[in-house]
């Protein structure tokens, strides 16, 4: 028996590497070809350049004001990019690929432990990489990617402390939940908190005294997880307050950071952003549900739980929620197994029309979207390719063995065909690199960049300079200044009333950014006659020679 499960795990693994070294290959494709999106990419990769131009890797800053948003630790692995690949969009977002192919092979694990069964486990791994929720996290660098990441470390490393009752696996258990805390907060325990209690009554050991063990993970968890918040408390009091009420409390109880959206809208968003496999788990769920508790009660509450939860927080985005979808995917592939033929060739239609209509959509966007979009040779070679596989799908449509690689293979395509996209269409992604390069090339000696009225921290980034914001009244440019011990932060953020801009001088050798659809206001208009020539680029007003 223990010689075929060798042979099967060694079987599934072969199968598994090709799947992750097409998968590396498809989302690190042309990963350079556009700029930093705006408005979270954007913010994320500036914060971690200037930690690596300033070398301060326990203040975070952005455009020269310190940020707390959010812990340091995409901001340190960001960092870490840019010393091996350079400051640019690649660097920025390489490490978020990486987690993305490791998120793959732990939902390969989990399935593998949880059904015994490899054909279940390749098949989780495909669907999960189908999942739009994992490509969107894939495209632009926030912290997500690589909570989810740890936050499915801490399951599989728990998991596998009660098959093996080896200790190392408590110590990694608290190590990813201390990092996990490093990135986003207390939020990383609310997978956890679900699925260990459960973990443990599915995988039954008889007590040890591991005691030792749990005070030593404890002290990796403070040292990994709490440390940085500890010595910022240290340096100022006020931080207890900031993280524990601002950007705790707050988040969750009040419209504070502006993203909230009713209680419903994850229980739209993520049927949408897993479709179909979520809603064919749900539709053949109920029979297993009556059975005695197993892999699937585990699996089903880790998505209801945590999901119930999100939505009553009044801060919420898509990908807040992405720790459940590798639930839904071994949840969705031993469901697919188990299904009758007839009923796997019925969802095989589903997701056949699913695709289908997702090409017309990327055929006919550009009747739809107001902005004019611009189709690529690549573009259109993508096109073609997912038509093929449509058109091979509908051919095999009764072969329901290949379903989950043709979704996987699918989604795969998308994530190529948005990288010609945003490059393509630099004004529709939020893309301003383009901006920046010009802005930057008209600069004179001694020049600076100055945006009006927006926070651009895109074109910081790509210019690979300090900007200067003109506020006037936008939201974005309402900025913690608190903890600055000095008046130097005023050079980079400036009120509109502000005398500086009055003296004509104060522009010497300057270019000034303005949105488009900011270039009629009256205080801007005041501002523009400083300047002797316009340009317009991407849809941003680029005003440059001033001599005085």
């Amino acid at each position: 028996m223990r010689n075929r499960f060798i042979t099967e795990r060694t079987e599934a693994n072969n199968y598994l590497w090709p799947v992750l070294l097409i998968s590396a290959i498809a989302f690190l494709f042309n990963l350079n070809g556009w700029g930093v999106t705006e408005t979270s990419e954007a913010r994320y990769a500036e914060i971690a350049y200037e930690m690596y131009q300033s070398g301060d890797y326990l203040h975070p800053r952005l455009l020269e004001i310190q940020h707390y948003h959010k812990p340091p630790v995409t901001y340190w692995i960001t960092a870490l990019s840019y010393h091996i690949f350079g400051p640019n969009a690649f660097g920025a977002r390489f490490f978020l690929q990486m987690m993305i192919l490791i998120q793959t092979w732990i939902v390969f694990r989990l399935s593998e432990i949880l059904t015994t069964n490899k054909k279940i486990a390749i098949t989780a791994a495909l669907i999960y990489i189908s999942f739009p929720a994992v490509l969107i996290s894939a495209r632009a660098l926030t912290t997500d990617a690589y909570l989810n990441t740890l936050v499915l470390l801490s399951v599989f490393f728990w998991t596998k402390r009660r098959i093996t009752h080896r200790p190392i696996w408590i110590y990694l258990t608290y190590l990813s939940l201390g990092l996990g805390f490093m990135t986003k907060g207390p939020v990383v325990f609310i997978i956890p908190a679900v699925t260990i209690p459960l973990i443990n009554r599915l995988f039954p050991m008889k007590h040890k005294k591991q005691g030792v063990h749990h005070i030593t993970g404890l002290v990796v968890f403070l040292i990994s997880g709490v440390s940085w918040y500890l010595f910022l408390i240290w340096e100022n009091p006020v931080f207890l307050d900031y993280f524990v009420i601002d950007h705790t409390i707050n988040r969750f109880a009040t419209n504070q950071f502006h993203r909230g959206e009713p209680f419903w809208f994850y229980l739209a968003i993520v049927p949408a952003m897993s479709f179909p496999w979520l809603l064919l788990a749900i539709w053949h769920a109920s029979k297993k549900l009556k059975n005695s508790f197993s892999y699937i009660q585990l699996l089903w509450l880790w998505i209801v739980i945590p999901l119930f939860f999100f939505s009553l927080s009044s801060s919420k985005l898509i990908l807040y929620v992405l720790p459940i979808f590798p639930a839904i995917a071994i949840i969705a592939a031993s469901t697919w197994h188990h299904l009758p033929e007839k009923d796997k060739r019925r969802w095989n239609r589903v997701l056949f029309v699913y695709h289908l209509l997702i090409l017309v959509a990327l055929l006919s966007a550009e009747y739809f979207i107001p902005e004019a979009i611009n189709f690529s040779v690549g573009m259109y070679i993508i096109i073609g390719l997912i038509g093929i596989l449509i058109t091979f799908q509908v051919i095999k449509i009764r072969q329901t063995q290949i379903t989950a690689p043709i979704a996987g293979t699918f989604s795969l395509l998308l994530v190529v065909f948005s990288t010609y996209f945003m490059q393509a269409n630099p004004r529709i992604a939020n893309d301003q690199r383009n901006v920046a390069k010009a802005a930057k090339a008209k600069l004179s000696d001694g020049g600076d960049i100055m945006v009006y009225d927006r926070r651009l921290p895109s074109v910081a980034f790509h210019a690979h300079q300090p900007v200067i914001s003109i506020y006037n009244g936008n939201r974005g440019l309402e900025r913690e200044t608190q903890f600055e011990k000095t008046d130097k932060w005023k050079n980079y953020l400036i009120d509109i009333n502000d005398n500086r801009l009055k003296n004509p001088s104060f522009f010497k050798g300057d270019v000034l950014l303005s949105r488009i659809s900011d270039a009629d206001e009256p205080a801007f208009k005041n501002l523009e006659r400083f300047f002797a020539q316009r340009d317009i680029v991407d849809g941003w007003v680029i005003l440059y020679g001033n001599t005085q």
